[in-house]
């Protein structure tokens, strides 16, 4: 995706991915004046944004400074900053999303279950407590 399509993407949208990779703690979707790593593909054909490569989500270590001051999207949040009808959207949106974890965590793949425990890289009750919480409120403390 080049930096002039960005204007082309709808600003719900980029909304959506914003308050996404914030909730993951996804820092790896950035774009400075330097260029980035957007991890985003956009097809022209379609008019269609195809959201990649999330294997830096769940990053104990989110420097929020960082993520704001870099995220591709970072500049759609003054849009509806403060809009309680959007905040109460997007934690409807993320507590829907965490209905689907038990189901989603026991279809992984057995493999990645046993890799997991082995190296203990990924502490699943932690981050759905973290996860729960934000989609309870506690989110919007990690706004700027």
């Amino acid at each position: 995706m080049k930096y002039e399509t960005q204007k082309l993407i709808d600003p719900h949208l980029q909304r959506s991915l914003l308050f996404f990779d914030l909730w993951v703690e996804n820092e790896d979707r950035t774009l400075t004046d330097k260029g980035g790593n957007l991890n985003l593909l956009w097809s022209s054909d379609e008019s269609a944004l195809y959201v990649i490569d999330h294997n830096l989500i769940f990053d104990d270590a989110l420097n929020k400074a960082i993520f704001w001051s870099a995220h591709v999207f970072k500049d759609v949040l003054c849009i509806k900053q403060g809009d309680a009808v959007e905040a109460m959207a997007l934690e409807t949106r993320m507590k829907n999303s965490l209905a689907c974890w038990q189901t989603a965590w026991d279809n992984m793949p057995e493999t990645w279950a046993e890799y997991n425990h082995e190296l203990a890289c990924f502490e699943p009750e932690k981050h759905l407590q973290r996860l729960t919480d934000e989609a309870n409120g506690t989110i919007w403390l990690k706004l700027p």
